[in-house]
């Protein structure tokens, strides 16, 4: 959701680290997300977890607004076919 708000405001890829797209956090909701992420880091992935109406408010707010943004925004479609043989090629030179 982050990476999604970085795209749409900034008009550029997101970073693919956490640190930076804190940057977009409320500041009060930035140290229950590190927190999470601590947690998170050294639970089961399928531990559940509970978050505060106030964090959870804002991911449903910004999933809301990314869905309206996003629909406005021009479609590209393009050929697959080169992606995919250049992955195959991949594929096979790493194919032991």
């Amino acid at each position: 959701m982050l990476a999604s708000k970085w795209c749409l405001e900034r008009n550029e890829i997101a970073p693919m680290a956490m640190e930076p797209l804190m940057e977009l956090l409320p500041e009060g909701l930035r140290p229950e997300v590190e927190e999470l992420i601590r947690f998170k880091s050294g639970a089961a992935e399928s531990h559940l977890i509970c978050i505060s109406e106030p964090l959870l408010a804002f991911i449903f707010e910004e999933k809301e607004k990314s869905g309206l943004v996003s629909s406005d925004l021009p479609k590209h479609v393009f050929s697959t076919e080169r992606l995919n043989e250049f992955f195959k090629e991949a594929i096979t030179v790493y194919d032991d």
